[in-house]
């Protein structure tokens, strides 16, 4: 900067230069000039080459700097006018100023012209925005001072250049007659050939609201100092450290929702269509029930001959010595059944369902871990999104780049005690896969035992094992598929905010990938080098692992009902076989322990994601130690109801294999602080780290085996003992919220992928914003969940297990005429008990649902 009173002149580049220059930094910026502002107190405009003289003796710059003259700082502009020096003379200012218009006028409507603008207002926006010094042009015009207050507007409500996640004002560019682009800095996206658009760094401008469509991106994209400027300085420093395939972006119009498209009005069909069924259900009960004529009139003529039957009603007997049900009960219960079906997809019923409870409550702990469980997830992921999705200070969060400040340095965000709890939420995915171990085992258990004796049973197996997968596929398929569809085909047309830079991404996505959700096998296809597979519902790889472990859960209880010894051990076959499988990728690949910020990269070409995380061969621990721990609860309760009595703990005994539970449980997840308190320095080897990946998720599993069992053992029936874990656990609430677990953990990410393309402004990480994004994602997932969980997931359960009912229906009808035919009714083995109306036959458990 030179100032004598005379020259105001100030470059943001050759200073930048000139200090880097003398601090003997290699780390330059561009060769063009990026902001040049002048107050010039002399009758005469200095020549070309009396600026780059300036320029040399600021900076040391070469002759070939080229100036743009025109790109004025209105800032700087106003400052000079309301100075408070003596001698700054406004007027003369001003006059000054107006010369030095003259001399950019020309030129700047040159350059607004060759960008073939489509209206007139827009290029006489042009050349005020673009040089903004020609405002000036005519200080008497009786739009002089409109013009300026225009043009600050559009200044200060943009973007800086240099500035850090800076991205302007979009609402307050509107306000003040603007046009809001936004001008990210980008990959070389390509949808056609899928490269999709990925945001290094968000910037906006604000341009002439005259300016639309391409009008606006031509303009902003000949702005100097807004877009120029930015792509000088960031491009430059991205290629300087070998860093290509980036560009600028200049978005200006929000791109149009495609709500006509087929796939669109499909899903919103579909969905339309349930709502109205479920609807019509609901009339169609209530009025049968309750207000149908018909059935008043026949209930009041019941009354009526009860009443002209006096006494006679009450002598007659049922065969058991038991009276008469009332006539009108009779009638009641009667209808109730004929219109069973009816209210099983009415509002009614599926109501009465969501908030029943169950009758046996020794098991109900469980509700608590699962909705625990699925609250650490949408934590977990609520840090996991600040990351990915450009939070403005998100380096320092984590020391990811090389060459980052030590600790001692800087204190990140992982480096705190507190945070350790959110670096290691993937503990809830494998609360999961053991919540599936252990309800599917209990629940087919319980359902094939109605099959018959064990003989029966065993004989029967290529009729129930078959129907065993289709009924789990049919639970879990159908509200997964849908959900699919609402992200393949309606997620895109979702974000309205400014910084919608595309649409059709998910559709893509999905489209590539369906087949491979509905086959359960996307997380197979996922590799180091291509994740496409996991781009539509990425997050489903975890329901894809636990249809997998499913796969051998019927052989396992097969094998258990034939012999319970052999059945346990056979359990915890494909437990150790996980265990060896995870000690030999942690030493052959070198896994670490912190999967957010790894101490180093994996070698012999490994990866961490692709090979092991997602993968049911390395995940599988936790669901067949699950599996395990219900085989023995089976096997002890069956043993001790044969002696009439019942199996409770020892109060030491309880305290010490809780105890141990408890010490498991909490040393997996605050031992690794260790490891990240002073990173990047100072971590685990990799020895260590081998050994806690090998080892963390079967212990997972052991430790909430251990858990359970002592609080399913607690002897609170005798001794009256009490544990305030399980209380807390068993709070009926917790039935009731675990019920839309399955439909939260479909939705949860979509609602982050919405929230995350409409925000503006670049998030902030503090305690309080990840508090807040926890709980409000937490509430919308179990809104949107509740909605499914009423007009579609329940419905559909409702339709399967209807037509499932049908077949076993048909199939015991073919049954009893070939047993009729041989005259060996004895031998026929029975598929349905025809007492029980509840019984589901093969009812698999979902991974949300109670047992």
């Amino acid at each position: 900067t030179i100032h004598h009173g005379k020259i105001c002149l100030s470059c943001v580049e050759c200073v930048i230069k000139w200090i880097m220059n003398l601090q003997s930094s290699t780390w330059l910026l561009s060769s063009s000039c990026i902001w040049i502002s002048m107050c010039w107190a002399a009758p005469q405009l200095p020549s070309s080459s009396q600026m780059n003289h300036i320029l040399q003796l600021i900076g040391q710059t070469d002759n070939g700097l080229a100036c743009n003259l025109s790109s004025l700082n209105p800032a700087l502009l106003l400052a000079a006018g309301s100075s408070p020096l003596q001698d700054m003379d406004e007027q003369k200012i001003v006059q000054e100023l107006s010369t030095m218009a003259g001399y950019v006028s020309p030129e700047a409507k040159r350059e607004c012209s060759a960008l073939h603008l489509s209206s007139s207002e827009c290029y006489q926006d042009c050349v005020l925005y673009n040089h903004p010094i020609t405002v000036f042009e005519d200080p008497t015009s009786a739009t002089f001072k409109l013009d300026l207050a225009k043009v600050f507007a559009w200044y200060s409500m943009s973007a800086s250049p240099l500035g850090w996640y800076d991205v302007g004002n979009p609402d307050q560019c509107s306000y003040f007659g603007g046009q809001y682009c936004y001008t990210p800095l980008t990959n070389e996206y390509d949808l056609s050939q899928h490269i999709y658009p990925q945001v290094y760094m968000p910037h906006g401008c604000c341009v002439p609201a005259s300016c639309v469509g391409d009008d606006a991106v031509k303009v902003v994209s000949n702005n100097a100092w807004c877009f120029k400027a930015f792509d000088a300085a960031y491009s430059s420093v991205l290629s300087m450290l070998s860093i290509e395939g980036v560009q600028i972006t200049a978005v200006c119009e929000i791109p149009a929702r495609e709500t006509n498209s087929f796939g669109f009005v499909m899903v919103v069909f579909v969905f339309s269509v349930f709502v109205g069924l479920v609807l019509v259900a609901s009339a169609l009960y209530q009025y049968n029930v309750q207000f149908s004529v018909r059935i008043q009139q026949a209930l009041q003529q019941l009354q009526l001959n009860e009443q002209l039957n006096g006494n006679d009603a009450e002598q007659q007997q049922q065969p058991g010595g038991h009276a008469a049900d009332e006539p009108s009960e009779v009638a009641r219960q009667a209808l109730l059944e004929k219109h069973a079906r009816l209210k099983s997809f009415s509002i009614q019923g599926i109501w009465a369902s969501f908030v029943s409870l169950r009758s046996n409550t020794e098991l109900n702990f469980l509700d608590g871990i699962r909705v625990l469980s699925m609250s650490w997830v949408v934590l977990g992921h609520s840090f996991f999104y600040y990351l990915s999705d450009n939070g403005s200070n998100t380096l320092a969060l984590a020391p990811f780049i090389p060459g980052a400040p030590s600790s001692d340095t800087h204190e990140y965000e992982v480096n705190k005690f507190s945070n350790i709890f959110i670096q290691y939420a993937f503990y809830s995915v494998d609360s999961f896969f053991w919540l599936s171990g252990v309800l599917g085992a209990y629940s087919m258990y319980r359902s094939v035992r109605k099959l018959g004796s064990d003989t029966q049973i065993v004989r029967a197996w290529y009729k129930w094992l078959p129907v065993s997968y289709l009924t789990r596929y049919l639970r879990l398929a159908p509200i997964m598929f849908f959900v699919t569809a609402i992200e393949w085909k309606v997620l895109d047309q979702l974000p309205s905010g400014p910084h919608t830079l595309v649409r059709g991404v998910h559709n893509l996505q999905c489209g590539d990938n369906w087949w491979k959700i509905l086959l359960m096998s996307a997380n197979l296809w996922m590799t180091k080098d291509n994740g496409d597979a996991l781009s539509c519902m990425g997050h489903l790889w975890y329901v894809q692992c636990d249809w997998w472990c499913f796969m051998l859960l019927p052989l396992l209880v097969l094998i258990f009902i034939r012999n319970k010894k052999i059945g346990i051990f056979a359990s915890l076959v494909p437990f150790t076989v996980c265990l060896i499988l995870r000690f030999y990728f942690g030493f052959y690949y070198q896994f670490s322990a912190n999967v957010f910020i790894p101490p180093s990269q994996p070698i012999h070409d490994g990866s961490i994601m692709s090979d092991s995380y997602m993968k049911p061969w390395a995940r599988m621990a936790p669901y067949f130690i699950g599996v395990t721990l219900m085989f023995v609860m089976i096997t002890i309760n069956e043993k001790y109801q044969q002696q009439g009595s019942k199996f409770a703990l020892f109060k030491s005994t309880y305290f010490i294999i809780l105890g141990v539970a408890l010490f498991t449980l909490g040393s997996l997840v605050m031992w690794p602080y260790d490891d990240s308190k002073a990173a990047p320095d100072h971590r685990w080897s990799s020895t260590a780290n081998a050994i806690y990946y090998a080892l963390c998720r079967p212990m997972w599993g052991v430790g909430l085996s251990l858990f359970a069992f002592a609080l399913r053992y607690i002897n609170d029936a005798e001794s009256k003992q009490i544990s305030i874990i399980k209380h807390v656990l068993s709070y009926s609430c917790f039935q009731v919220i675990g019920k839309l677990t399955y439909c939260m953990y479909l939705v949860h990410l979509m609602i982050y992928g919405w929230w995350a393309a409409d925000t503006v402004q670049a998030p902030y990480y503090t305690g309080w914003f990840i508090t807040l994004l926890f709980i409000g994602v937490w509430c919308l997932s179990a809104v949107v969940g509740f909605v499914l969980h009423i007009f579609v997931e329940s419905p559909m359960n409702n339709l399967v297990q209807t037509c499932l009912k049908k077949m076993r229906k048909c199939e015991c009808c073919k049954n009893r005429a070939l047993s009729r035919r041989n005259d060996a009714d004895a031998n026929a083995i029975p598929l349905q008990d025809k007492n029980d109306h509840d019984f589901q036959i093969l009812h698999a458990d979902s991974i949300q649902e109670q047992s």
